[in-house]
């Protein structure tokens, strides 16, 4: 374990709150499989450019290389 572990360590025995299994990354891994799991996707190194807005709701991204990306919930 790294030395980054030690105060959120502390903290968690005193405030009586978990830390993740497995380090930090655990969390986004997870989060990312339930929305794979659901039919969507999780892209990295994605630069936004512009989220598309129809009728006041957002539709999809445009994003940094040109490509559009219509959907129906953008998070």
């Amino acid at each position: 374990m790294g030395s980054g572990i030690v105060f959120p360590a502390i903290f968690s025995n005193v405030m009586e709150f978990t830390l993740p299994v497995g380090s930090a990354i655990s969390l986004p891994l997870a989060l990312a499989s339930v929305v794979e799991a659901a039919g969507g996707a999780v892209l990295v190194d994605s630069e936004v450019k512009e989220i598309l807005v129809t009728n006041g709701r957002a539709t999809g991204v445009r994003l940094a290389n040109g490509e559009t990306m219509p959907t129906r919930a953008v998070c």
